[in-house]
């Protein structure tokens, strides 16, 4: 675990306790529980930790998803200007790559700590930006022969544009994959009902509740539709660190880079957006995440 990470960990756990204001008895056992872990933590990659620090809140806050009031509002207002970008695909010459920045720059709707977003404003703004890494001709090419599409999704609110990019993809067999578990503001199978993703997709869980794909901690359902699967899109940064050193070309990842950690990996600039194809990522980088 990067250090970066560990202070975005502990900010984690000071909003939580903030938000929820918890015995100060409890306070304590969440922080020790958390200090007695990190030794074993640090040696994980962030997604791991990430999944072990969550349920730890959830386990001493008592809270299923503690993130559900962040979902509900990111859906309620992402479905409020939907038809405003609606109608600006349909006028758009190219449509699915208007389309794909869409979904992309949507991806900046993320509660992890220290990130502060306005839906409608940085959706604007993202749409608008060049890719600092556009591999959409490769993946457009690459669909256009494609029988078998898996989508995994990120966010609440930010699925609702994935629907709309997906309605422009010409393949008749499209699955959607997100979390097993609630975790901070990831998607679940009640996010993709709300965003209607059953008209455009399969829709399935991936069995696990880290707020990423491990393939190791993943359903045999998932698993099986991950390996016949054509082409794989993985939305947002938690997908890219759970399959980053995958070296699989079917992998193309969308995301905004949310901070410098993870940009400085890829090789852009924080608040960039990004599509790359897992071809590009260099292992021999890994310790740079350490």
């Amino acid at each position: 675990m990067h250090t970066d990470c560990f202070f975005c960990h502990i900010r984690t756990l000071e909003k939580q306790i903030k938000k929820f204001a918890p015995p100060e008895h409890v306070r304590k056992k969440l922080v020790g529980e958390f200090i007695d872990k990190y030794t074993g933590l640090q040696k994980q990659y962030n997604p791991y930790a990430a999944a072990a620090i969550h349920a730890m809140i959830r386990k001493y806050l008592k809270i299923e998803d503690p993130y559900e009031t962040e979902k509900a509002e990111s859906n309620r207002k992402a479905l409020e200007i939907l038809k405003i970008w609606r109608e600006k695909i349909d006028q758009a010459s190219n449509k699915p790559y208007h389309a794909l920045k869409l979904a992309l720059a949507a991806n900046i709707i993320d509660f992890g700590p220290g990130h502060e977003f306005d839906i409608a404003r940085d959706i604007e703004r993202l749409q608008a930006q060049q890719l600092a890494i556009d591999d959409s001709e490769n993946l457009f090419a690459n669909i256009n022969s494609a029988t078998k599409i898996l989508y995994l999704a990120d966010n609440a609110g930010e699925i609702i544009f994935d629907k709309l990019f997906l309605k422009q993809i010409a393949c008749a067999d499209i699955t959607v994959a997100v979390r097993g578990f609630p975790v901070i503001n990831d998607a679940t199978m009640e996010d993709a009902k709300i965003a209607g993703l059953s008209e455009v997709a399969k829709i399935i869980h991936n069995g696990n509740d880290a707020p990423s794909t491990l393939l190791d901690r993943c359903s045999s359902e998932f698993m099986k539709t991950y390996h016949d699967a054509d082409i794989i899109i993985a939305k947002g940064q938690g997908n890219f660190e759970g399959l980053m050193f995958a070296k699989d070309p079917r992998i193309f990842f969308a995301l905004v880079a949310k901070c410098n950690v993870i940009a400085n990996f890829i090789g852009i600039e924080k608040d960039q957006t990004a599509l790359v194809n897992s071809s590009r990522i260099d292992k021999t980088k890994k310790s740079k995440l350490n």
